[in-house]
C-alpha cells in the first residue's frame, strides 16, 4: 500500500502507526492549502521575503533560494516552512497576481479561456448550428478599431457564390445586399422572403448602376426612380417625342425632347420643352430648327390647349431682300427688283409697253399665298409708268411682275415689291 494518495499526496495512516494525529493533520493542512487552490503568483522563482501561513505559488523554471530544484512544484508555506506538491495537467487555481483563473497544462500553466483556433462554434447568449457556427443574441453588436482604420471582410469561393449580408425580419429575408451570385454588387428587396427584386445592381467592370431602382431608358417616367444621364433630355442629346401628337402631352414626362413629325408641332421639327403638372396642367415651348428663330410656347389648363404663340419676332436680309416676322404669325417680306426695261413693241392694244416678267423667290416662306403689291420707281424716261403684279403667286415667290409705261416705248425702272401674309 502506498505512503501517500495518488493526486494530493495525501499522507496515509498505517496500521499500528503511533502518533496518528500528526499524520492526519499533515493531510488535513495540505488539504486546506489545496482545495480552491489559489496562488498569490504564477510562473515565481524567487521566494517572497514575507509570506503569510497558507500562501501558495506556482514555481517557474530554474528556481531558487529554498526553492531550488523544486521547479514546476507547488509551494505553500504551514508552520514556518516551504511544503511542496507535485501539480498534474488540468489542475485550476485562481492567480491573484492577474485575476484571472488558471490550467495546468502541457507547457504549464495558462489562463483558462480555452482554445479558440478551429473551434467548431460559438454561440454568444445564444446556440450555434451547422449553418451559423457564430451566433449572438444581443441588442448591439460592436466591431471597433485597434488604433486605426477597420474592415469587415466577407470572402466567398468563386464568383458564382454569394457574399453578402442578408436583413430579416422573423427569419424571413427582406433585403439582400452583396456579391450574390456574380462579382457584380447587388442590393435585392423582398415582401416576403421568397420573391425578390434586383433593386440596384451596380457593375463590376464598369461601375454603372442597373435595376428596379433605375429608369429602364431615357423617358422612363417610373415613380421612385433614380435618373440617369440623358433622362427626358437632362446631360445627353434629347430622345424623340414618344407619342405620335404634342396634344398628348399627358402621356409624356416632364423633359427636353425633338420631334420632326409628331402632329401639332407649330413649324417643322425642333425641340419642344415639356413641362407635365397634371393631365390638365402642362406647358410647352418649341423651338424650330427648320426656322432658325422661331420660338413658340402654349399652355393646356384644363380640357384644351392655346394657340400656339411666337415668342420672339424675328427678322432678317438676304438676297432675296428683307423679312419680318411677328408674334401673331404676320410676316412682311420686301425687296427692290433690278432695273427693268419696257420693250419698244405695246401690249396688245393697250397702249402700254412692258418690260420681262420678274420673278421674285421670297426671303422667308409663308405658310400660305401672301397678298403681294408692287410700286414702280423710273429711272429713265419722261411718262408715266406703273407696276403690276400677275397671277403665278406661291408661298415661296411671286412669279410674274412687270413695269409698264404708256406712251414711251424703252423705259428704265425698278419694282419695289411687298409680300405680307403668315409665317405659321
Amino acid at each position: 500500500m502506498p505512503e501517500v494518495s495518488a493526486r494530493l499526496e495525501l499522507p496515509f495512516i498505517v496500521p499500528s502507526q503511533a502518533q496518528k494525529h500528526v499524520t492526519h493533520n499533515e493531510a488535513l493542512l495540505r488539504l486546506d492549502s489545496l482545495v480552491q487552490l489559489t496562488l498569490a503568483g504564477a510562473d515565481e522563482v524567487t521566494p517572497p521575503t514575507t509570506v503569510e501561513e497558507g500562501q501558495a505559488y506556482a514555481i517557474g523554471a530554474s528556481p531558487s533560494g529554498d526553492w531550488a530544484g523544486q521547479s514546476g512544484q507547488i509551494a505553500f508555506w504551514q508552520n514556518n516552512a516551504w511544503h511542496f506538491v507535485t501539480p498534474q495537467e488540468g489542475w485550476r487555481a485562481w492567480d491573484q497576481a492577474t485575476a484571472q483563473l488558471l490550467v495546468l497544462g502541457p507547457s504549464g500553466w495558462s489562463p483558462a479561456t480555452g482554445d479558440f483556433q478551429n473551434m467548431a462554434g460559438l454561440g454568444i447568449n445564444t446556440s450555434f448550428d451547422s449553418t451559423n457556427k457564430l451566433s449572438v443574441a444581443s441588442d448591439a453588436t460592436l466591431l471597433t478599431h485597434d488604433g486605426a482604420g477597420h474592415q469587415l471582410k466577407i470572402n466567398k469561393a468563386s464568383a458564382s457564390d454569394t457574399a453578402a449580408l442578408l436583413y430579416q425580419t422573423g427569419f424571413s429575408g427582406r433585403a439582400e445586399l452583396g456579391l450574390a451570385g456574380d462579382d457584380n454588387f447587388h442590393l435585392k428587396v423582398s415582401a416576403d422572403g421568397n420573391g425578390w427584386t434586383e433593386a440596384l445592381l451596380l457593375n463590376a467592370t464598369s461601375g454603372l448602376a442597373s435595376g428596379a431602382a433605375v429608369q429602364s431608358d431615357a423617358i422612363d417616367a417610373g415613380s421612385g426612380k433614380l435618373m440617369t444621364t440623358g433622362a427626358f433630355g437632362l446631360g445627353g442629346a434629347a430622345p424623340d417625342w414618344p407619342v405620335g401628337d404634342l396634344d398628348d402631352g399627358h402621356l409624356v414626362g416632364t423633359g427636353w425632347y425633338y420631334s420632326g413629325s409628331a402632329a401639332n408641332r407649330p413649324a417643322g421639327a425642333g425641340f419642344i420643352a415639356h413641362t407635365r403638372r397634371s393631365a390638365n396642367g402642362q406647358h410647352q415651348m418649341f423651338v424650330s430648327v427648320s426656322t432658325p428663330g422661331a420660338n413658340f410656347m402654349r399652355t393646356k389648363s384644363g380640357a384644351g390647349w392655346t394657340d400656339w404663340v411666337a415668342l420672339v419676332p424675328e427678322h432678317g436680309t438676304n438676297a432675296n431682300g428683307h423679312y419680318t416676322r411677328f408674334a401673331d404669325g404676320t410676316q412682311i417680306c420686301h425687296h427692290v427688283s433690278p432695273a427693268l426695261q419696257t420693250n419698244s413693241f405695246a401690249v396688245g392694244s393697250t397702249g402700254f409697253h412692258a418690260s420681262n416678267a420678274f420673278v421674285w423667290d421670297f426671303p422667308a416662306s409663308f405658310v400660305s399665298s401672301p397678298v403681294t403689291t408692287a410700286t414702280a420707281l423710273r429711272e429713265t424716261g419722261a411718262h408715266s409708268h406703273w407696276a403690276m403684279i400677275a397671277s403665278g403667286h406661291s408661298t415661296s415667290s411671286a412669279r410674274r411682275g412687270f413695269l409698264l409705261v404708256a406712251g414711251d416705248p424703252i423705259h428704265t425702272g425698278f419694282l419695289h415689291v411687298t409680300a405680307i401674309g403668315r409665317w405659321y
